[in-house]
């Protein structure tokens, strides 16, 4: 395999890698993993010409930084969720290492024009999104700030050396760079800005000593014509009326709390959701306290510490760090053009990464390895070239990990998808589970479905409990698995077991799944109405009011906290009071937009409920 066939492989990844959400869907991993695993199996079976590797002590950081995720990923108690974190990983260690294989194909005009043709596609397609009225074009992007940092990473690092080629490639180069920044226009991140602007200065730091006069004042003009823009698109921004603005701030301040929790291993890789739930932070906006949450850091920088532990993020640094003088030397030779473009566009995806989690799309760690592969590789530097046996071994082992860990998952979601959860049929469910059994989502659909179809015999009963448990196994950290157990304990305690003992285990799973999320009012709510269906009103009074000490201004538990007072034998008067202010905050309510369930089960009223509390008030 020649070293620019490689080149061209990583090319194509990297351009491939931006359809399907940034590769953040099923499909885009799949595709990605796909295309790399078939990309390594080529080098394998015919290994690349290029000679090139990293310096020992980039070398040595980067296997810490890898060992220190393994072993972060084996404690962690969500063994799917981290192994999709390790693959991404994975991904950018192998798409870095292979760029370092072949460093100077890798940095070439050819690889630089292709991902220049898919920037000025992107910005093709969000232009367009623009004027058919969507408020933030992403491309083929999650959201426009992933578009922005990948946009503009390529600008920088492709640009720069395509126009000093002169002639037509400049002149194709420019073409290709209007739509291309029409995405950072359309797009309007103000991480993606900033990012921009520094890739820029230190692409003119480093360049600057070989520019001639001339060269500098075009340089410095348009600098600043791009920080003019940047400021138009951070000013457009900043005029909207964005109540969440400043929210991100206080989500930096609970990763700290998640990292300080955990400060050797972190929470764990794809971990961070579920430790979320326990340092949330009150809903600025809206009647609810805790309607809104969030699921990552937004920080790259964050993240290594909270999710890998502090030891891997030093790691992370140390690598970085150590391959940077050598970068910088080459960037600032006079050839050094291409050199210092990559690292330009590298500044510009660092910087975004402090305030945005870039690294949750597959096609910005692939562009950040992409680039970072030749700066890293040491100069004199040999890869090691495996026996034949060895290759055909890791070929092998390969070849299963991608048909066990993407290939059958891929399937057993692609089963369920767009299909309503409450109307997979039997069959369906039953082939992906047995897919992806190491996904607790699928044993939680499972348990479910036995609900639906009624636990009448003690057998339907154990069969669902046991996918109710393998799920709480699988994730024990996530509350929604933990209240799926306590729904089948309720469901069997409501038709098969009415019992004390039955009702005691469901009570119990509901504090289990409240002790993961202990501002999540909607559970309390749905503990408070089973234990009501169970006889059971004092404990039912006591959930219901603790919902509604966590959402004063709910009305649902107003209405539940009503029946379990009549219920006892209670003062009429107060649940009446407490029908009268139900009634009155869903009116109050009822205009405002309802976008999440917890929002919908919080603030409405169901007039038959209503109703029938007033039928049975005296």
């Amino acid at each position: 395999m020649s070293a620019r066939a490689l080149a061209a492989g990583l090319a194509l990844l990297a351009v491939a890698s931006t359809a399907f959400e940034g590769g953040g869907s099923p499909d885009g991993i799949l595709l990605v993993h796909g295309l790399l695993t078939a990309l390594i199996g080529l080098a394998l079976l015919l290994p690349p010409q290029g000679r090139g590797a990293l310096a020992p002590v980039p070398a040595a950081a980067l296997a810490s930084f890898a060992a220190a995720v393994a072993v972060s990923a084996w404690h962690a108690p969500y063994g799917f969720a981290a192994l999709l974190v390790v693959q991404d990983v994975a991904v950018g260690i192998a798409v870095l290492l292979l760029a370092a294989r072949a460093p100077e194909e890798a940095s070439a005009s050819a690889v630089r024009g292709a991902l220049l043709l898919a920037a000025a596609l992107q910005g093709a397609v969000a232009v367009a999104q623009a004027f058919s009225g969507q408020p933030r074009p992403a491309g083929s992007f999650l959201n426009p700030n992933h578009l922005t940092a990948w946009v503009a990473a390529v600008l920088l690092a492709s640009l720069p050396p395509l126009i000093a080629q002169g002639g037509r490639g400049r002149v194709v180069a420019v073409v290709l760079a209007v739509p291309a920044m029409g995405a950072i226009a359309a797009g309007r991140s103000r991480g993606g800005a900033a990012g921009a602007i520094a890739g820029l200065a230190v692409l003119l730091v480093l360049r600057w000593p070989t520019l001639s006069r001339t060269a500098r004042r075009v340089a410095v003009g348009g600098a600043l014509v791009a920080a003019l823009l940047a400021a138009g698109v951070v000013a457009s921004r900043l005029r909207e009326d964005d109540p969440y603005r400043w929210t991100r701030t206080r989500i930096w301040s609970a990763a700290l709390s998640v990292a300080g929790g955990a400060p050797w291993l972190g929470c764990g890789p794809g971990q961070f959701s579920a430790a979320a739930a326990g340092v949330r932070f009150q809903d600025p906006v809206g009647p609810l306290r805790w309607e809104r949450s969030f699921s990552t850091p937004h920080s790259d920088l964050l993240r290594l510490p909270a999710e890998f532990g502090i030891p891997a993020a030093l790691a992370a640094l140390v690598f970085l760090a150590a391959g940077l003088p050598v970068a910088v030397r080459r960037a600032r030779a006079g050839n050094g053009l291409a050199q210092a473009s990559a690292l330009a566009g590298l500044a510009a995806l660092a910087v975004q990464g402090t305030v945005d989690d870039l690294t949750t799309r597959p096609a910005l760690v692939v562009l950040g390895a992409l680039l970072l592969g030749p700066l890293w590789a040491g100069r004199g530097a040999v890869g090691e070239r495996f026996p034949a046996a060895a290759r055909l071994a890791l070929l092998a082992c390969l070849a299963v990990a991608f048909v066990a860990g993407d290939l059958a998952p891929w399937l057993s979601w692609r089963t369920l998808a767009g299909v309503p959860r409450a109307a997979v049929p039997a069959a369906d469910l039953a082939r992906a589970l047995a897919r992806n059994p190491a996904h607790p989502d699928m044993h939680l659909r499972m348990a479910e479905r036995l609900v639906r179809e009624g636990l009448h015999t003690p057998e339907a009963y154990a069969r669902a409990r046991g996918e109710a448990e393998a799920a709480v196994r699988l994730s024990p950290g996530e509350a929604r698995y933990r209240a799926g157990l306590a729904r089948v304990e309720a469901a069997a305690c409501r038709s098969l077991f009415p019992d004390e003992g039955t009702r005691a285990r469901a009570a119990a799973h509901y504090a289990a799944a409240l002790a993961c999320a202990p501002r999540d009012a909607s559970l309390l709510l749905e503990e408070a109405t089973f234990l009501l269906s169970a006889q059971d009103a004092a404990a039912g009074e006591r959930a219901a009011r603790a919902a509604l000490t966590l959402e004063p201004e709910a009305v649902r538990p107003r209405l539940v906290l009503a029946r379990a007072i009549l219920a006892r034998g209670g003062p009429p008067a107060a649940a009446a009071a407490l029908v009268d202010e139900a009634e009155a905050r869903a009116a109050r309510y009822g205009a405002i937009p309802k976008d999440s369930p917890y929002a919908r089960l919080m603030l409405t009223a169901d007039p038959r409920e209503v109703r029938a509390l007033r039928q049975a008030l005296p």
